[in-house]
């Protein structure tokens, strides 16, 4: 089974044994009920956004800083121990700033990717930077700032 069929499978298995983690969250935030499922789905649509940012990499005329953007967000997204690390019983919860930081760099990189509804892309970004603490949004812009000033 390839890389992203894994990744799906693994979400997929992991947001259905969640047991209420993400309504648990999102009431200690005291944000709308609703949070939980349209959080759930900017998590689902994870595997297919690495896919459309891993095909637009490759493309003939992205600049470099594209691909080291790219490259910067798979490798946090690698990390143990990240800004918002996953612990057993809060594992979408530690997903969040992973998928927030995905979000963020699918909008830098916006004009090399084909074939994603940027609606839901800046719809997700908007959502995650009102669920995840200020301090990590600023931390991951500040991280995909600094990427791009560098390429």
């Amino acid at each position: 089974m390839a890389l992203n069929g894994l990744l799906e499978r693994g979400l997929r298995e992991a947001i259905a044994e969640s047991d209420g983690e993400l309504e648990a969250y999102v009431a200690e935030r005291e944000l709308e009920p609703e949070t939980a499922d349209h959080l759930r789905q900017t998590l689902q649509a994870m595997p297919g956004l690495l896919r459309a940012l891993d095909g637009a990499i490759y493309s003939e005329g992205v600049p470099p800083h594209a691909r080291a953007t790219f490259s910067h967000v798979v490798r946090y997204l690698l990390l143990e121990d990240d800004l918002v690390p996953s612990r057993d019983d809060r594992l979408l919860v530690g997903m969040l700033d992973d998928v927030y930081l995905l979000h963020r760099a699918a909008q830098e990189l916006r004009e090399h990717i084909e074939g994603v509804d940027f609606r839901s892309i800046d719809g997700g970004t908007d959502l995650l930077a009102r669920v995840l603490p200020s301090d990590v949004v600023s931390v991951l812009d500040d991280h995909l700032r600094s990427v791009q000033a560098a390429s």
